[in-house]
């Protein structure tokens, strides 16, 4: 069982690898510094791991001041006193922060914080946050504690039953053979709405009326295909009765992970290994043929990208040029698809969109068109200009010998300090960068924020955490992180790990005391046997 849960990069890292031995508890795999529980791993006989469902369990509410009864807000049975309490940030060096926290029915008033959120808001309003990991009966450290001590799939599913937020898609796997997948967590039941937008608090209309009871929350267990996949993808088919979200990831990344499974037939931790590492895009295997076919190859550079692209098998590797010109490519096509239309909306919207621009050019040709121009363009005419606007940006950054190119030049993972980061000395120091492999849609993830200007394809988000789980022989399971043991920069152990995380390089916890005393003096990388 293989598992990479995806989180935005840090340093020092949020994974901490550690194996527990006391009586009644033998756990082996990922902690988090301050939570006194393994998040991820083995106890010798299960082993499980997590990845995000996506799903909505956060609405926003418009709150109606009660404008004749100060400190009360409107409700569906009259007016109610904001429920409110003080608190106080001591700050060494200067007065402390103190202020005033006001909740309402639904949750707390972020208005107040969020001042830019202020300004929007209507005159004599406020908006609250209602979100299922606010609530005070939240059992899920509970769940995480007992997931360690389950012994089978029947009392790691009851476990499951204390997780409330938020929720995880929860693979499960034991020494016996049998592989199981639960998403559990309290996912709301909206009276109406699917809280994509505010919705006024006053009227109950729009109020969560309960949540959706655990028994029928999505799961599986020793399927007839003998394999589960999940990569963030749609985990219920269309005719589930429940809402869970409508912002499921792309397939791209399960499919390919299927494909893979397809073709292999039984699986060893080798194989694994190399598919939680594996950078083939089959966004781009889609994407970039559909771009060739609407370029108007009539110049002698263009010439040249296209047949780079046509001659490229599609794998986002950090020594590749062709990563690099697709990527920008891509960016400058949604750039110019769509930034006409939504006007100051788009930077929120900006990204590579591989489904977007593939329905534009194949179906919805007519949006080709940029209504700020008075012309009427063709897909040719905006895929042709939004190649030589991205070409000439590379030339500037990268020069102009386009064979010299490199997708990790511009592709670096960063793990950035989060005091030290903001300090320009500091952040030499403190900060880890390192080229990497992978893209939004390999199996080895690497997101990027394309709509950030100095940086758009440095990887920001992906699997700081890797493992590979032997039913076999757990003691045999491997493990990597991104970032090394230590907190302290200055450590030689800050960073000694990102190296062979980005390479792929596994190591082995030790399962005694003696082997991990002999493993403080130097620990084996092992990688996927070829």
């Amino acid at each position: 069982m293989a598992n990479d849960p995806h989180l935005g990069y840090r340093a020092p890292g949020l994974w901490y690898l550690a194996r527990i031995s006391a009586p009644g508890l033998d756990v082996t795999g990922a902690t988090v510094p301050g939570v006194p529980f393994h998040i991820l791993g083995h106890n010798g006989r299960i082993a499980w791991g997590f990845t995000t469902t996506d799903s909505d369990t956060q609405d926003l509410f418009l709150e109606r001041l009660d404008t004749d009864r100060p400190g009360h807000y409107q409700t569906p049975d009259g007016p109610a006193p904001f429920v409110t309490r003080r608190e106080t940030i001591a700050i060494k060096g200067v007065p402390a922060e103190t202020f005033t926290v006001r909740e309402t029915r639904h949750g707390p008033v972020i208005s107040d914080v969020y001042k830019n959120l202020a300004k929007i808001t209507a005159q004599n309003h406020v908006i609250a946050l209602a979100a299922t990991g606010l609530r005070p009966d939240d059992l899920t450290p509970l769940a995480l504690y007992e997931f360690s001590k389950a012994q089978d799939w029947t009392a790691f599913r009851d476990a499951a039953r204390h997780f409330h937020a938020p929720q995880q898609n929860i693979s499960f796997a034991d020494t016996v053979g049998n592989i199981g997948f639960i998403a559990p967590g309290r996912v709301p039941v909206r009276r109406a709405g699917r809280g994509r937008h505010p919705v006024p608090g006053w009227t109950g209309a729009f109020d969560w009326t309960g949540f959706i009871p655990f028994d029928e929350l999505p799961w599986s267990f020793n399927p007839a295909s003998g394999k589960i996949v999940n990569a963030n993808h749609r985990v219920v088919p269309d005719s589930y009765p429940w809402y869970l979200t409508d912002d499921w990831a792309a397939p791209y990344r399960a499919r390919r992970i299927y494909a893979v499974l397809d073709k292999a037939g039984p699986q060893s931790i080798d194989d694994s290994m190399r598919l939680q590492t594996d950078t083939l895009s089959l966004a781009a295997k889609a994407v970039a043929p559909v771009l060739l076919r609407h370029l108007e190859a009539n110049s002698d550079k263009r010439r040249r990208i296209a047949a780079l692209l046509e001659a490229w098998d599609g794998k986002m590797s950090r020594d590749a040029a062709a990563p690099l010109v697709y990527s920008a490519w891509l960016a400058r096509v949604n750039r110019a698809l769509y930034a006409d239309e939504l006007g100051p909306l788009f930077p929120q919207y900006f990204g590579q969109k591989p489904r977007v621009v593939l329905h534009t050019l194949t179906a919805k040709q007519a949006w080709c068109d940029d209504i700020s121009t008075e012309t009427v363009e063709s897909c040719r005419n905006i895929v042709s200009g939004a190649l030589d606007r991205a070409i000439a940006s590379l030339e500037k950054q990268y020069g102009g010998d386009m064979t010299r190119w490199r997708w990790g030049e511009a592709h670096k993972a960063v793990f950035s300090h989060p005091l030290f980061g903001r300090i320009p000395v500091l952040r030499r120091l403190s900060d880890i960068r390192i080229e990497s492999d992978g893209g939004p849609y390999t199996v080895n993830r690497a997101q990027s924020r394309i709509n950030d200007p100095k940086a758009p394809f440095a990887s920001i988000h992906g699997p700081g955490y890797r493992a590979v789980y032997d039913l076999s022989d757990l003691a045999n399971s491997r493990f990597a992180t991104a970032t090394g043991p230590s907190g302290n920069p200055l450590s030689p152990l800050y960073a000694n790990t990102a190296q062979d995380w980005r390479d792929g390089k596994y190591i082995k916890i030790p399962q005694t005391r003696t082997d991990a005393i002999k493993g403080s003096m130097g620990i084996t990388r092992l990688t996927p046997a070829k």
